[in-house]
């Protein structure tokens, strides 16, 4: 809401102020991970080099690794984003050529998992993997890691699959029964 009305160059330099101004602009405490705009994005090159940038002093500072998810894959390359693990969040498999082209790995919300092990979905040629911290109650982000690690999915030839979850999870599956 306070993004409202902002430009997409506007709301990364907000963006980039808060990373900077994170910790008081001191060491980053127990060398702690980062997650980037997990509401909105960066939707234009000039916008995800200003919060790139913003992440890279993050790590001079003790930040551990900073992971993220981009509707703009088809705008922004994936290698603008050198201090990010980000991938391409897709809506339907058949971005996940422009994803790859773009130098992404995708990342997708399915219905439900349709397996506990990696899996391929219509129209892919690629291997999903289920996130696992939606699979076990033991693994968090932080344990898991897969998401901060977005270039060797994209080597491996691999995406994340999410089953839907949140408080909109009926919304979610209704939209996905359409799209799929």
């Amino acid at each position: 809401r306070e993004a409202n009305g902002f430009t997409s160059l506007q709301a990364a330099r907000a963006e980039s102020k808060a990373i900077d101004n994170a910790y008081n602009g001191k060491i980053i405490p127990n060398g702690r991970d980062l997650r980037i705009h997990v509401s909105g994005d960066a939707r234009t090159i000039k916008s995800a080099r200003l919060i790139n940038s913003a992440v890279g002093r993050w790590k001079k500072r003790n930040g551990r690794e900073a992971w993220s998810y981009t509707h703009a894959f088809a705008n922004v390359p994936r290698d603008t984003w050198s201090n990010v693990s980000i991938l391409a969040s897709i809506e339907h498999t058949s971005q996940v050529k422009i994803a790859r082209e773009m130098g992404y790995a995708p990342a997708i919300i399915v219905d439900e998992h349709i397996s506990n092990r990696a899996y391929v979905l219509a129209g892919a040629d690629i291997k999903f993997i289920p996130c696992p911290a939606q699979l076990r109650d033991d693994i968090t982000c932080e344990k898991c890691r897969l998401c901060f690690n977005a270039d060797r999915l994209f080597k491996g030839n691999f995406g994340i699959a999410f089953s839907a979850h949140g408080i909109r999870k009926q919304n979610l599956k209704r939209y996905l029964k359409v799209i799929q």
